[in-house]
């Protein structure tokens, strides 16, 4: 069982066994580096992208500030709650 995100370093030993009498260990370990690189970056950008398509956001920035907006709103409905007013009615506490 590998211990590393994705099993780097198990995979490059396994390869550069296996491939010992084709082609040179630094090689394969390389190759091996490099594919698996540009297999993490292709995921992260397609996990990027699949998030934008779902929430529908083209910016951190408008995702960042929508939170804020409904953290805000929730905490003060949270507090008119506990003041016994209605969500939306100005609290006279």
């Amino acid at each position: 069982m590998p211990f590393t995100p994705g099993g780097a370093g198990a995979v490059q030993a396994l390869l550069v066994v296996i491939f010992a009498g084709a082609a040179s260990g630094d090689t394969v370990a390389a190759f091996s580096v490099g594919q698996q690189i540009a297999v993490v970056a292709f995921t992260l950008a397609l996990g990027f992208v699949a998030m934008a398509a779902i929430f529908r956001y083209r910016s951190f920035r408008a995702l960042i500030r929508d939170t804020r907006a409904t953290h805000a709103a929730e905490t003060a409905a949270e507090a008119a709650e506990r003041a016994g007013a209605e969500p939306g009615e100005p609290s006279l506490a």
